[in-house]
């Protein structure tokens, strides 16, 4: 089931970047100069298509809490100017979930995730999962046959 239609709210985005280190409100990144805290609120974009949520990701210079979400997807920038995504996933039930922090540059040049699929089909198949093995699965796919194919040696 595709789960285009579930969206993350701006204050159910909010609400569970709290849980992270570097965008919570007080976080790390606003630890020596508290003041610059005002000047970064979180934002949230929501983009058409896989393609133009990598477009928006990867042109780069994104303020820390700048988030581009797809689906029941969103990804949050974890670094002021950088490229270190924090990836939030909506379930049908309503869950929300942290799943992994993802530096996009490299995936976006070459247009292959780090398990070699392409990475807008990866986004496609990260926001039609339904439950969370189906997440696991879609992100890690390769990691567990690279350990299948060492047992097998």
């Amino acid at each position: 089931m595709n789960n285009s239609r579930i969206y993350i709210s701006k204050d159910e985005y909010i609400k569970i970047v709290q849980e992270n280190a570097w965008l919570k409100i007080g976080g790390i990144a606003f630890q020596e100069d508290p003041f610059m805290e005002q000047d970064y609120g979180y934002e949230l974009t929501y983009c058409s298509n896989a393609e133009d949520l990598l477009k928006k990701i990867g042109r780069g210079n994104c303020a820390i809490r700048q988030a581009f979400g797809y689906g029941s997807l969103v990804f949050a920038n974890q670094v002021n100017g950088g490229d270190e995504w924090l990836a939030i996933k909506k379930f049908n039930n309503g869950d929300i979930k942290l799943f992994d922090s993802i530096p996009f540059e490299n995936m976006i040049r070459e247009g292959k995730a780090w398990t070699g699929k392409n990475i807008v089909d990866v986004i496609k198949d990260l926001d039609k999962t339904d439950i969370e093995k189906e997440l696991e699965e879609a992100w890690y796919m390769r990691e567990e046959q690279e350990e299948v194919e060492e047992l097998e040696l």
